[in-house]
């Protein structure tokens, strides 16, 4: 299963398969081989190459059912041919359609055309399953390539199924809840099973923005992370990797240690430890500006990485003004958002919600950011400070 769609090429193709040399099977495999494969070879690119395959393509232990319906809802891009009157490829149809997804309907000329997908858009084609095979029109195929180009320029997902509904599995993909922030591990020595958030960090290809009150232990060189795919190390080295190999551009949002609205994000049951506690917010955020500085500095003394696309910059915005009610990362793939929650006494004990690009809310917050940046900028400029 893709872990994200911006990025994956596959081409689910829903379609009666039928026993082999029976007729079914014939027009699957000639309309597999003769048109979906040479228009999704059409459509390609050399950073998007297109694969299509078939349920009987990609064999796996479990249910059959299973791993379609995790086809419709997570591939690209999705076919389905209609074709013999089979009641299972109107199944998957409809499955497709309840996920919000665009579906590329390739119909049969000798099927008939049903009440419920008469009004969608489908393109006809020919084959004589008792005949011989033949070429596909070279016109219908360029025809279904431009359909799979226009399906690539929109959205993976439809935002209402129907017009009216929420889509099948969507809630799933692109909003989780975690009790507390800290069940996205550093490692999984406690855990083997463990989401680690240092994937989050490698999920990046074009920025990485971390957002808090003074993040002072992202500075630190002996907080190791670990990754799936990656290196374990510290924040810091994975800085390194990601600005100089991926070419990210990284963006560290704390507050200044001069910020009057400090006091807003402490609860302390007297004003004396009130004061101590907006001290030590104080002083971390002087260290944490430090740190921040040395990164920023030790990336641009580097040389970047043999095949990089470029080097990533890192930028440090101090907020001297205003206040973000969040603990924030974002990258270009999706956010983790922590409210300042007061009754805790470490922020990583509070629920976090995990948010997947292109959805309304990670639009909201990643605007709402920019916003308070912008705005702290203005009332500096107005006060002088």
């Amino acid at each position: 299963m893709p872990a994200t769609l911006e990025k994956n090429s596959r081409a689910f193709v829903i379609g009666p398969i039928g026993r082999n040399s029976s007729p079914e099977r014939r027009l699957a495999e000639w309309v597999h081989s003769s048109i979906i494969q040479p228009a999704c070879a059409m459509a390609s690119t050399a950073e998007m190459p297109i694969e299509a395959f078939r349920s009987d393509h990609d064999r796996k232990p479990g249910k059959i059912i299973d791993d379609v319906i995790a086809s419709i809802v997570n591939e690209r891009i999705v076919f389905a041919v209609l074709a013999f009157d089979r009641p299972n490829v109107y199944y998957e149809l409809a499955l497709a359609k309840a996920a919000g997804r665009e579906v590329i309907i390739l119909k049969w000329s000798q099927e008939k055309t049903q009440f419920d997908t008469r009004d969608y858009r489908m393109i006809e084609f020919d084959f004589d399953p008792d005949g011989p095979a033949g070429n596909a029109d070279p016109e219908k195929i360029r025809e279904v390539a431009d359909y799979v180009k226009s399906v690539l320029r929109q959205k993976p997902h439809r935002d209402k199924a129907f017009d009216r509904y929420d889509p099948l599995g969507r809630n799933f993909k692109e909003y989780k809840f975690y009790g507390r922030f800290r069940d996205l591990a550093l490692d999984r020595k406690v855990n083997p099973d463990a989401e680690l958030y240092g994937d989050v960090f490698l999920e990046a290809e074009q920025s990485l923005t971390l957002c808090g009150a003074t993040l002072l232990h992202f500075t630190r060189y002996d907080l190791l992370y670990e990754t799936t795919e990656g290196p374990t190390a510290s924040f810091p080295d994975l800085v390194a990797f990601l600005t100089l190999a991926k070419g990210v551009d990284v963006r560290a949002v704390m507050l200044h240690p001069s910020n009057p609205n400090m006091a807003g994000l402490v609860a302390s049951e007297s004003a004396r430890r009130q004061r101590a506690e907006v001290d030590r917010m104080r002083a971390e955020c002087a260290q944490s500006f430090q740190g921040w500085l040395t990164i920023a500095e030790d990336i641009e003394r580097a040389n970047v990485y043999d095949r990089a696309p470029r080097k990533g910059r890192v930028e440090i915005v101090q907020l001297r003004n205003t206040i973000v009610g969040y603990r924030l990362t974002l990258t270009d793939k999706r956010l983790l958002m922590t409210p300042f929650y007061r009754q805790h006494a470490a922020n990583s004990a509070g629920p976090t919600l995990s948010v997947h690009a292109e959805t309304s809310f990670y639009d909201a917050i990643r605007d709402d950011l920019t916003t308070t940046i912008a705005r702290d900028a203005a009332i500096g400029d107005e006060t002088g400070s």
